[in-house]
């Protein structure tokens, strides 16, 4: 562990690669400070949704929608940034990939996508079922996502851009989405980087917590997801003949009994499985891509005692970096009037990944040139090979502009 003006730092360092990294990433070590007037952690909350509503009605971000319905009829998307400064980007420009809260829509990240833009990466929002407009088609959802699904979004931005680096950034809930996807993918990632942004690390332990330490706090969450999912007119034909389990919901006052009675429309036998399948502590361990965890003390949702740097810094994981900040709220972390140390901390991060990995392959290919510069190289005989055509989840998409 390294302590640097007020900004504590885990890692485990037996890594040179990634130790670099660490190093060579400023912002890591610059010491988050709230703008004046966000005195508390309340305000500096209230602030950040305050000014994604104005940014929203004010100034909107238009999207380029892509749709993908995947093989059980659910819909998911793709928002792409759409604007003029996005649109003028080279065509090799690397990518970044917002994944939202448990009830967020695209709109909420929009001075993200234009603070992204401006440092020349493209970006995009993956809205999960029923997010970001979308009414649900199937009674299939999970407020922390689906692996299936962001495998197929993910699989879809590399039809699109094959060799560009790709970074995913998770955003509270989609922080644990985005350590699921990593590590039960592992390898076949096909991601670059990723930054999983205020996080609750142990799901049911995170549950506990909230609804003890703030009662209050954990039932209006709870309200707001049954408006969400639940009762929003849009979804209310694909529960038809499903009243039991509707009403189970909408009887939760807290987010533990949300989802122990929300678990069949994850499409999970018991609430054993759900959490199986759906806690990213159960697959930390097979992340294989380079990452940063951010999380503040402040955190009145991701609480402070959930913290695992402990993991962090073993030989559990690999490549992991822990920011853990003073304050920063719940993905608040504004900087001045529009700005986020939480969007300056992840874009640093995916910039000096992607530097680093470039230098690491100059070095390999100038090591490659000096083996084979020594070696007598005969004729050799190259066959063809026959690369055939990949069915990507059994998905079809389709494109909303």
């Amino acid at each position: 562990m390294s302590n640097h003006a007020m900004n504590e730092v885990f890692y485990n360092p037996k890594d040179s690669w990634f130790n670099q990294v660490v190093k060579n990433c400023n912002v890591i070590w610059e010491p988050y400070s709230p703008p004046w007037w966000c005195f508390s952690t309340w305000v500096n909350v209230v602030y950040t949704i305050v000014k994604h509503h104005l940014e929203a009605w004010l100034w909107p971000l238009p999207f380029k929608r892509e749709c993908i319905t995947m093989k059980d009829g659910g819909l998911v998307s793709i928002d792409w940034a759409d604007d003029s400064q996005s649109k003028d980007l080279p065509a090799d420009s690397p990518v970044i990939g917002i994944l939202h809260t448990l009830t967020g829509d695209s709109d909420h990240y929009m001075g993200f996508m234009r603070y992204a833009a401006r440092l020349g990466w493209r970006s995009c929002v993956l809205n999960r079922r029923g997010h970001s407009g979308m009414p649900l088609r199937t009674p299939n959802f999970c407020i922390m996502g689906n692996v299936d699904d962001t495998v197929a979004m993910v699989a879809h931005i590399r039809c699109l851009y094959p060799d560009n680096f790709l970074g995913l950034a998770g955003i509270s809930a989609g922080s644990g989405q985005v350590v699921s996807f990593s590590g039960r993918e592992g390898d076949n990632a096909k991601i670059d980087a990723i930054a999983s942004l205020c996080p609750a690390w142990d799901l049911q332990d995170a549950f506990l917590q909230l609804g003890k330490s703030r009662p209050w706090l954990d039932s209006w969450l709870t309200k707001g997801l049954q408006d969400y999912f639940i009762n929003r007119p849009a979804n209310r034909n694909v529960y038809e003949g499903l009243e039991k389990e509707v009403e189970k919901v909408n009887k939760a006052s807290c987010i533990m009994d949300f989802t122990t009675a929300a678990y069949p429309f994850a499409g999970c036998l018991t609430f054993e499985q759900f959490l199986a399948e759906n806690n990213p502590m159960n697959f930390i361990s097979g992340m294989r891509t380079p990452a940063i965890v951010l999380n503040a003390l402040d955190d009145f949702v991701s609480l402070k005692e959930n913290i695992r740097s402990d993991i962090v810094v073993s030989d559990k994981v690999q490549q992991v970096v822990l920011v853990v900040t003073q304050k920063g709220g719940h993905v608040a972390y504004n900087e001045g009037l529009n700005g986020s140390y939480m969007w300056r901390v992840t874009v640093d991060f995916f910039e000096t990944v992607k530097r680093e990995k470039r230098k690491r392959e100059e070095i390999g290919t100038v090591k490659d040139d000096t083996e084979i510069g020594n070696t007598d190289i005969g004729n050799t005989d190259i066959g063809n090979t026959d690369i055939g055509n990949t069915d990507i989840g059994n998905t079809e998409i389709g494109n909303i502009s």
